[in-house]
């Protein structure tokens, strides 16, 4: 279980937050899609885990990393890996673009990617993954995001129940508010960094400098009001879900988050903590992110809604 929760969670890196650009003020709602997709891992991030002594089989979330790490070398690798994944590394062609996907040592990994990747050939939004254009830092998180999964289910889990359920606790905490400052500030838009440059701008690919480090940032960069807008509810339709505060320069969000927060768990369903739940509610999330929007719908792996080019972050 401590495998299959930490790994999850980390697909938080793939967020790339995007707010309607400040030049066209939002419709109320506008967002509420993307809250949605949101709340479930907000409300999962927010319970208590608690170990149950039975070994949870995590191979199938390490083996869902395996395939989307192969999407990252193309449509084309994906396929060839699915042909020749009963073959050892040796004896692939010298021309394989499987080389340049995988190596020797990690072959292994590779062939659980192309087994899952067969299995989901009739999964819409794998396919979709097959054939997405990415930015280098939108691989690059994918591919950290990766890396941490093998890294967690290479390592021994401990085998204590108590010291399970502390650890994933721990980690479940960080999802939702790790590296926010002492005080939990919840700081978006600062005298040096306008929100854009914290939330990201989608044209560009540039992730922004506090998107995807928790939740809390993640849900402000994606429903906190802007000082420039007539629309405060982005996020929901519901009154009392609207911001109290706008996004200035220094403005504390701290207070709207917990608001927000509270709104999910009041609004949403909250599964229990198992691994089917966590992959379903991350599924969900980037089925949501995987939508084409914008000019010509050629922006992916964005959350919130995009009516234009998707420069103002």
């Amino acid at each position: 279980m401590f495998i299959t929760q930490v790994a999850a969670l980390t697909a938080l890196t793939l967020l790339y937050c995007a707010l309607p650009a400040s030049a066209t003020a939002p419709t109320a709602g506008d967002n509420a899609e993307g809250y949605a997709a949101l709340c479930p891992l907000v409300n999962l991030a927010s319970s208590t885990y608690a170990a149950a002594p039975e070994t949870v089989n995590n191979d199938d979330i390490v083996s869902l990393a395996a395939a989307i790490n192969l999407t990252l070398s193309g449509e084309e690798t994906v396929n060839e890996a699915i042909k020749e994944k009963d073959k050892e590394f040796g004896a692939l062609p010298a021309t394989s673009k499987l080389k340049n996907a995988c190596s020797d040592k990690t072959w292994t990994f590779c062939q659980k990617g192309a087994v899952k990747a067969e299995e989901l050939k009739t999964n819409n939004e794998y396919q979709q993954w097959k054939t997405l254009k990415r930015s280098k830092d939108q691989a690059l998180a994918i591919a950290n995001a990766v890396d941490l999964i093998k890294q967690i289910s290479e390592s021994a889990p401990p085998d204590n129940p108590e010291e399970l359920s502390r650890a994933a606790n721990v980690k479940l905490q960080q999802a939702l508010k790790g590296g926010l400052p002492p005080d939990g500030k919840v700081v978006i838009h600062t005298s040096n960094d306008n929100r854009a440059t914290s939330c990201g701008k989608p044209a560009t690919g540039a992730q922004g400098t506090l998107a995807g480090q928790n939740l809390a940032y993640d849900m402000m960069c994606l429903c906190a009001d802007e000082r420039s807008h007539s629309e405060t509810k982005a996020c929901t339709t519901i009154t009392q879900n609207g911001p109290d505060k706008s996004s200035a320069a220094d403005v504390d969000l701290q207070a709207d988050w917990v608001k927000y927060k509270d709104s999910c768990k009041a609004n949403f369903h909250t599964p229990p903590i198992t691994p089917e739940s966590i992959r379903q509610s991350v599924a969900t999330f980037l089925g949501t992110i995987s939508k084409g929007q914008g000019t010509d719908n050629k922006l992916t792996n964005v959350l919130g809604k995009i009516n234009t080019g998707g420069t103002s972050g």
